[in-house]
């Protein structure tokens, strides 16, 4: 196996490994080879390594990454590159060798974009710990919709508010649009990627059953559709806003087990802090309860970067989402905004979205949330999804947005 590092990311790996080395009390060379004792190496593997280290921690950390991304998987455990187990002992503080969350975030991001671990299992667990969200799969792999909440169907099925389609129609104009997705493999983006899945959350709403998606925008402050918390049978959002749980965390890994996320209620006086009814806006702020902050000051839970920036067509647009109520997903599209209808404050997308996902975030590339997804509609030449612009709906919420993040 053979692997060919970004530079970008070599330098990312290498500055963390040579910092560690320099600050080290025994010194760069005593650091280097405590970090390979205590990788599951072979002793002959360990010891084509003697004599190799020199006085300066930058250039013994590359060459050391140069050595282990040359020799490929790990003879002594196949679970693992040879990378994979020099790094390891940085997550799991091996003879005090861990790093601070911030670094083990980067070196969790640094094994899934690579896979510098082989066995999948081994990649799920680190996605799970680290909030790394999974590719956006079929609904046909989704589970069923928890006891007494809503099954939001397929990808094929309709959810959200009818809207008219402003974008291409013909098969053709329409597969333009689906280009390959940004590369997992560029970690820079994957690491804002995880950041931003720290803001989402899973939605369920006892009194009407249904389910959908939110993203923290502000301390205590969420931000989903309207037709999330009110239907036609109970159109009541305020009333429906009481008794309402968000979920945050909810990672699945490869073999369909879920993260136990952070969850919360919403403030008890006043849930509800603004809204725009779905033939408007689509939107509802609601207020969390305060103890959610305790959750944002080791990062556990973080806070959306907004902007009012309008996009273009052809510009890539991801989302986080809970789709179906399952554990999150990502959908990434390099190129999936179709059109944009400022005076509507819409913007219109091929990026994948299901039922469960409406109040999911939409980003842009450099991970700003730039929309707030309500609606899908499949049609005979592919399912179009839509979405509210940030900058129509900041108008209304910037004043409540300040006032919470003073």
């Amino acid at each position: 196996m053979s692997m060919e590092f970004r530079p970008e990311d070599r330098e990312m790996l290498v500055n963390l490994l040579s910092k560690q080395a320099a600050a080290y009390s025994g010194g760069p060379q005593a650091y280097l080879q405590s970090l390979v004792s205590a990788s599951a190496l072979s002793e002959q593997v360990k010891m084509s390594l003697a004599g190799v280290w020199s006085g300066d921690p930058y250039a013994n950390a590359g060459k050391l990454l140069d050595w282990a991304v040359a020799k490929g998987i790990n003879p002594e455990d196949p679970r693992y590159t040879i990378l994979g187990s020099i790094l390891s002992p940085l997550l799991t503080g091996a003879q005090g060798l861990g790093v601070g969350v911030g670094e083990q975030r980067m070196v969790g991001a640094v094994i899934s974009a690579y896979r510098l671990y082989a066995d999948k299992g081994l990649l799920s667990d680190l996605a799970m710990r680290y909030g790394v969200p999974q590719p956006a799969v079929q609904a046909a792999d989704l589970p069923a919709a928890p006891k007494g909440f809503a099954d939001s169907g397929g990808w094929l099925a309709a959810s959200g508010p009818e809207f008219a389609w402003e974008g291409p129609t013909e098969p053709l104009a329409l597969q333009g649009f689906f280009q390959q997705k940004p590369p997992f493999q560029d970690v820079g983006f994957l690491m804002r990627g995880i950041a931003r899945a720290a803001a989402v959350c899973r939605i369920q709403v006892p009194k009407t059953g249904q389910q959908g998606t939110g993203v923290l925008i502000a301390p205590t402050l969420v931000l989903t559709n309207y037709h999330v918390l009110a239907t036609a049978a109970a159109p009541q959002i305020e009333e429906n806003a009481h008794g309402a749980e968000l979920s945050f965390g909810n990672i699945t890994a490869a073999d369909g087990t879920e993260a136990v996320g952070q969850k919360f209620g919403l403030a008890a006086d006043k849930p509800l802090v603004q809204s725009s009814p779905v033939d408007k806006l689509d939107y509802a702020l609601l207020r969390v309860e305060d103890a959610i902050k305790g959750q944002q000051v080791d990062g556990k839970i973080q806070i959306a970067p907004l902007t009012t920036d309008v996009p273009a067509q052809g510009m890539g647009l991801h989302i986080l989402q809970h789709p179906g109520g399952s554990a999150m997903k990502i959908a990434l599209s390099s190129n999936g905004i179709t059109s944009v209808v400022k005076d509507k404050g819409l913007v219109q997308y091929v990026t994948r979205a299901a039922g469960g996902s409406s109040g999911a975030p939409c980003f842009n590339d450099q991970w700003e949330m730039i929309a707030l997804h309500h609606a899908e509609r499949a049609t005979w030449s592919g399912s179009r999804r839509e979405g509210i612009l940030l900058c129509a709906i900041d108008e209304e919420i910037h004043q409540a947005v300040t006032d919470d993040q003073a």
